[in-house]
């Protein structure tokens, strides 16, 4: 086994479920690949049996391509359901159960993901058709907005409703962020 510090040399043997949370460079990608070898190899775990889940594409691509020359380099046939093996982003992960399990969540088995790209411009379309009525409506909170905020057009405010959406989209109760930012902000 390579040089891991006490804390990765855990990380890989501990027994059970194990979360690896650390910053870029760390050695993350590393210690849950020696983790899979160690559990394969002194464990008589086999691949199908875990369950790796990462937040990019790349990270999980790179995860497949290190287990898999681990075990190769250790003459383990796991090697070859590698491609198989349940390795994957949470996307990915959580759009597998839902296409396996369409009829009981009552959605159709041909769903798809829409791209991030898109939602951005949906968005910035609805915006800008909002702000639209209300520059129509001469409404007197929007304007002081922007005579307050804006220098040659109305971009901040644009940017700055994105940025709210972007940041309640990652809180578990929407509601109640917007009922906390409106009353602290406004």
């Amino acid at each position: 086994m390579p040089n891991f510090t006490p804390d990765q040399t855990k990380a890989i043997e501990q027994e059970g479920n194990v979360i690896v949370s650390a910053g870029a460079g760390s050695g993350k990608t590393a210690v849950l690949s020696e983790r899979v070898l160690y559990y394969i190899k002194e464990k008589n775990y086999s691949i199908d049996q875990f369950l790796i889940i990462t937040f990019t594409r790349l990270a999980a691509d790179e995860m497949k391509e290190r287990i898999r020359k681990k075990l190769i380099k250790n003459q383990l046939d796991d090697a070859k359901y590698i491609d198989v093996a349940d390795i994957n982003t949470f996307d990915g992960f959580v759009q597998t159960l839902v296409k396996k399990y369409h009829t009981i969540l009552n959605i159709d088995q041909n769903f798809s993901i829409i791209d991030s790209n898109i939602i951005t411009v949906l968005q910035r379309k609805i915006i800008r058709e909002e702000m639209d009525k209300l520059y129509e409506e001469k409404n007197e909170d929007f304007l002081f907005l922007v005579d307050n905020l804006c220098l040659k057009d109305d971009k901040n405010i644009m940017t700055l409703v994105i940025d709210v959406l972007k940041e309640a989209s990652l809180q578990i109760d929407v509601n109640k962020f917007y009922e906390e930012f409106l009353s602290n902000y406004y």
